[in-house]
């Protein structure tokens, strides 16, 4: 419990634990550690993305008193390299650096090192990119219970990297039934080698009623009048910021409709160029990164949400947690949580969507009792806490061989 209060911190702005440097010394097993079932989840990068802020609320959540959570991240995001990090060693029992440098067989031999002395039950290989090949030289050297590949990304490519280290993986968890279909009909992985986990958030920590004074309103120029449309995003062609400006534009008969785009990316300043261009420096606003996402759904109307891909989408349900309708794409594990009509408006990715979008955004501006979405979709949202994903990570540990 203690650690999973660490991890919703970062939520409210916390900033983190000052430690410096992830280990490089292997400590032998103690005698406490030998006696419960050792968990190494490896990740790509330290971001801040779906896939580290699961693996992060994991960490924290499992039962000490049954489990040794370690995690060990194989290369540093070149953006951004500390973000995320102090977070993750607050709740990692130890947190191991292996810098994927190109021809290092001083880290391959430290990754060796590493699996021989901690003789993990589970290993977890976050995917996302082929990290997995810098590794193969030691890996075909098993001394570990069992591996499995966990898909947090329904990217085409990324389905299929995961389907090219079935040899070195005893399984798969996939975050949406989705995920499941596609590596079988696309990859011919097996469905039984497939289990679905669906990923939580902090249903605590995203409860509108904890955030009761204003602060991105008030900074942004604001109104309590106006009908704010947020999105928390990285900034790139995958997440389509792009279409706030469409959208904007097509809803400029409803000027008090205001847009709060939150997050960083390499689309950020092309953006902000654009909308000083468009005349919109007073339609849509960019706060930049922020660490206080429920604070700005709490001052938000309505979450937008059109994407291409989208395995699961936890900023839709964090939405939701806060309950707050929310217009999305019927893309990737989307529908197999949200309905059209009930949780806000789910729309067809195309060329039409930016149009759909704004039309939708328009629907349920105009509706004289949206105030219908707060309590089924706060409801909905409850049905994917942490803890329930936590629970069910801990009952497939159970099952190890």
């Amino acid at each position: 419990m203690q650690n999973l209060q660490k991890a919703s911190s970062f939520y409210k702005g916390g900033k983190g634990f000052s430690v410096s440097g992830c280990k490089r010394e292997i400590p032998a097993l103690s005698e406490s550690e030998k006696g419960k079932t050792r968990v190494l989840f490896v990740h790509p990068l330290m971001a801040l993305g779906g896939g580290e802020r699961v693996t992060r609320d994991l960490l924290a959540g499992l039962n000490r008193e049954r489990f040794v959570a370690d995690m060990a991240v194989v290369c540093r995001n070149p953006l951004r390299p500390n973000l995320f990090e102090n977070e993750l060693r607050a709740v990692a029992d130890h947190l191991w650096d292996i810098p994927a440098l190109a021809g290092s067989l001083f880290n391959v031999e430290f990754f060796e090192r590493l699996l021989q002395t901690r003789q993990y039950h589970q290993i977890f290989w976050i995917g996302g990119n082929s990290y997995l090949h810098f590794l193969r030289p030691v890996l075909h050297r098993k001394c570990w219970k069992r591996s499995t590949y966990v898909i947090h990304n329904d990217w085409p490519e990324f389905l299929a990297d995961a389907a090219q280290n079935q040899d070195i993986c005893d399984d798969f968890i996939a975050v949406c039934d989705y995920i499941r279909e596609k590596l079988h009909a696309w990859e011919g992985v097996p469905k039984e080698n497939v289990t679905v986990l669906y990923n939580g958030i902090h249903t605590e920590i995203f409860d509108a009623s904890l955030y009761p004074t204003a602060t991105y309103r008030p900074s942004s120029g604001l109104s309590r009048d106006d009908f704010v449309v947020s999105y928390t995003t990285r900034f790139d062609a995958e997440k389509h910021p792009e279409y706030f400006l469409q959208m904007a534009e097509e809803l400029s008969d409803l000027p008090q409709i205001k847009f709060i785009l939150a997050g960083d990316g390499v689309l950020r300043e092309t953006i902000r160029q654009k909308i000083d261009a468009a005349g919109l420096a007073n339609r849509i606003f960019l706060p930049g990164m922020i660490y206080d996402v429920p604070q700005l759904l709490s001052e938000s109307d309505l979450y937008c949400h059109c994407v291409r891909y989208e395995a699961w989408g936890l900023s839709i349900m964090e939405a939701l947690s806060m309950g707050l309708p929310a217009v999305v794409t019927n893309v990737g594990g989307i529908p197999e949580f949200f309905e059209d009509g009930v949780h806000g408006r789910m729309i067809p990715y195309d060329e039409q969507t930016p149009h759909r979008a704004a039309e939708a955004i328009r629907e349920i501006f105009e509706m004289p009792d949206r105030e219908k979405y707060r309590e089924v979709n706060r409801a909905r949202a409850e049905q994917f806490s942490v803890e329930r994903m936590v629970a069910s990570y801990e009952r497939y540990l159970s099952n190890l061989p």
